[in-house]
């Protein structure tokens, strides 16, 4: 692992230098365990695990080892863990350095444009390849993930060697970073929420979605290079991102159905907001106008709906009310982002400045619409026998020998004609 301004040394080292006596009383006992597993060859008999508790047991009764050193030799053995667990994300996700993975994606994209006898493809060639999804990123944050998300910032930080501002980690923020691991709890103070876990995820998501704008800016760099005249109709997909935080309605007995709904319109609330940040720093024509009054009008009544639905979803006094709210609200709402997508085309259309930026927008609409994340459902086969229970003509039971091969058979004709 390398750093640009600290030596991987000095990251590895970075723990022990922070815990020395621990490290000392460490690298002791993994010596006196090392003898003990060297002796063990000779005489099976012996079992190194049992004679190191011995021997941690007669250092504490002896008085050469306290509660306070324990202590420290645990918390050390943590951040080492900690540290080692950074290393190993950096190694597994490779290059992290913004210019270089430019550049690499646009060389990508470039060679994307070229057939096999280095000539340009058509225009109508290279927007299949870029428009069509290639891979589907599914999100989960299930409660293993017990580590704080401070925790989980900074060691994505540790990882990549960069503060959160993008500059290279000194010594000094090394140290205060070694120092915050050391001295913060890893585990959970308390039960993992719902709540908690779609923060989680949605920090996920947010960082997804920021490299994408940046891969989008990529493929517009490339075409418009490539096709000066027809770039700004290209609308890049890539990939799909999507959730199911909220949505396991498999795996789990604790989500409501209001709370499923109440999900879907968190991430719709911060689709939203997204975009009308991204529109506020790309003009003021009368197109981005309109798209932002939509969008504003939209996030409010989105807004009051979550506001509604936190309620007792079996008050039937309460259900009826939230849902006569949104029944009225459908005409005055955007119940699909096409609206705003085609006034950002003419946007692009009519040759503003911002033109790559518009496009880079409209690109992530029409990728994830009026949601920060696609909805990823989990569901398991008794739920699927009953939605098509009806349609196949389900009697029995679909595991039922003298019928499961005709049921299979009319299964794979529905799933033909979908």
């Amino acid at each position: 692992m390398v750093h640009s301004a600290v030596s991987s040394t000095a990251f590895r080292n970075a723990a022990r230098n922070y815990l020395p006596a621990a490290a000392k009383l460490r690298d002791d006992l993994s010596s006196q365990l090392e003898r003990y597993m060297d002796e063990a060859h000779e005489n099976h008999l012996q079992s190194p695990t049992r004679r190191m508790a011995l021997y941690i047991s007669c250092m504490t009764r002896d008085g050469r080892l306290d509660e306070d050193q324990m202590s420290d030799m645990l918390r050390l053995l943590t951040l080492n863990s900690f540290m080692f667990r950074a290393k190993r994300l950096r190694a597994y996700v490779g290059e992290c350095d913004v210019d270089a993975n430019t550049d690499q994606m646009h060389k990508l994209f470039a060679r994307l444009a070229l057939d096999k006898a280095g000539k340009t493809v058509s225009f109508d060639d290279f927007k299949a390849l870029v428009e069509r999804e290639v891979f589907g990123i599914v999100i989960t944050a299930h409660p293993t993930f017990t580590v704080s998300e401070k925790l989980t910032r900074l060691q994505a930080a540790l990882a990549i060697g960069k503060n959160e501002d993008g500059q290279a980690l000194s010594a000094a923020e090394l140290d205060e970073m070694v120092k915050i691991a050391a001295d913060t709890p890893h585990g959970s103070q308390a039960a993992i929420t719902l709540l908690d876990e779609q923060r989680f995820g949605l920090m996920a998501i947010g960082n997804i979605h920021k490299a994408l704008r940046r891969i989008y800016a990529i493929v517009f760099d490339v075409a418009r290079e490539l096709y000066p005249d027809q770039w700004q109709t290209l609308t890049p997909r890539l990939l799909t991102v999507a959730s199911w935080v909220g949505y396991d309605l498999d795996g789990r007995a604790d989500i409501r159905w209001s709370d499923t709904l109440s999900m879907r319109m968190g991430v719709e609330q911060l689709a939203l907001e997204e975009y009308l940040e991204s529109l506020n720093d790309l003009g003021t024509s009368a197109e981005i106008s309109e798209c932002k009054d939509l969008i504003k009008n939209t996030l409010d009544l989105v807004t009051a709906d979550m506001e509604r639905l936190a309620c007792d979803p079996d008050s039937t006094d309460d259900m009826g009310a939230f849902s006569r709210a949104l029944v009225d609200s459908l005409g005055d709402r955007l119940v699909s982002i096409g609206a705003v997508t085609d006034l950002l085309s003419k946007a692009i259309d009519g040759g503003t400045d911002n033109a790559t930026g518009l496009a880079v927008l409209r690109a992530e609409m029409a990728n994830f619409g009026l949601s920060f994340a696609h909805t990823h459902m989990r569901i398991n086969a008794a739920q699927l026998t009953n939605a098509i229970r009806h349609e196949l003509d389900i009697s029995t039971s679909p595991e039922d020998p003298a019928s499961r091969r005709r049921y299979l058979v009319e299964i794979s004709k529905l799933v033909k004609n979908v």
